[in-house]
């Protein structure tokens, strides 16, 4: 049996571990340079939150992957690209139930990664991997499993390529530019954006709130009333929208009359004509 470390904080492994578990996607996965770190490492790369089907292993757990149904396409996906994935799961509460999910779907159980903090190095039946340390029982800031010599899906000799993945983060990758980047660096990259842009959304959205809780206490303060505001604004609308059509129609009309006057073969009177605009000056005017 091998010892894995896997950890939110890449920094906190050390660079000679023999196997090391990282995250893809979520709000901890790791960068190009967090993987970096570890060159004679295993690496096995878990999707926290089936963010992507790239992975090696899916994390089923509140606040991950959940309800355990939710990884069984994630799973399907991974096969389709090549992938012999592997399920990480809590020992005594997830595992039946996630093994329920896969039954019920008519899919083939994937491999399996327990955990169960009792200290023993030991791996149960059906499972490839066992986390058996978490960092309240160590002092450190990673959590530490037993892992099978050979490991379907991570290491070598059950692979596509020969550095021992299913799918290299190593793998060149060229955009249309023709730069190439790592599979590695792109799923980063796309992770940082799709972050940032959550930001962004979460700071219009409290921008939001600031201004319409500003604009509630103005007017509580001036003891101004929400419909009554909005009334003086709809009737502040209508009137500019008259004053405007005034501005443009009468004008206009009053060129048209002048022209019919000028018509010999018109029997339009000055007099109808004025009566005319008169009669649309008093309509446009009572609107208002």
């Amino acid at each position: 049996m091998r010892t894995m470390y896997d950890s939110v904080d890449a920094d906190a492994i050390p660079t000679d571990a023999e196997i090391v578990a990282g995250y893809v996607d979520g709000r901890f996965a790791w960068s190009a340079s967090d993987w970096a770190r570890f060159p004679r490492s295993v690496k096995v790369r878990i999707s926290a939150i089936g963010a992507t089907h790239l992975a090696e292993v899916f994390d089923v757990e509140v606040g991950c992957i959940w309800p355990p149904a939710n990884v069984v396409p994630l799973v399907v996906r991974a096969r389709a690209a090549g992938i012999d994935p592997t399920v990480y799961v809590n020992q005594n509460n997830d595992w039946g139930p996630t093994r329920d999910a896969f039954t019920r779907a008519g899919v083939a159980h994937p491999h399996w990664w327990v955990a169960n903090y009792d200290g023993g190095q030991n791996i149960p039946a059906g499972a490839v991997a066992k986390q058996y340390a978490h960092p309240p029982m160590i002092g450190r800031h990673y959590d530490l499993s037993v892992a099978a010599d050979f490991w379907p899906g991570v290491d070598e000799g059950d692979n596509l390529n020969p550095n021992g993945d299913d799918v290299s983060f190593n793998d060149a990758i060229t955009n249309h530019n023709g730069a190439t980047f790592s599979a590695g660096q792109w799923l980063t990259w796309t992770n940082e954006y799709a972050a940032q842009s959550a930001d962004r959304a979460a700071a219009l959205l409290r921008q939001q709130a600031i201004d319409s809780a500003k604009l509630d206490a103005v007017l509580q303060d001036g003891g101004v009333d929400q419909d009554r505001l909005n009334r003086t604004i709809d009737t502040a609308t209508r009137e500019a929208t008259t004053k405007a059509v005034t501005s443009s129609v009468l004008p206009a009309l009053r060129d048209v009359l002048a022209a019919l006057l000028a018509d010999d073969n018109t029997k339009l009177s000055e007099d109808v004509a004025n009566a005319v605009l008169d009669g649309m000056g008093a309509r446009l005017g009572a609107q208002q």
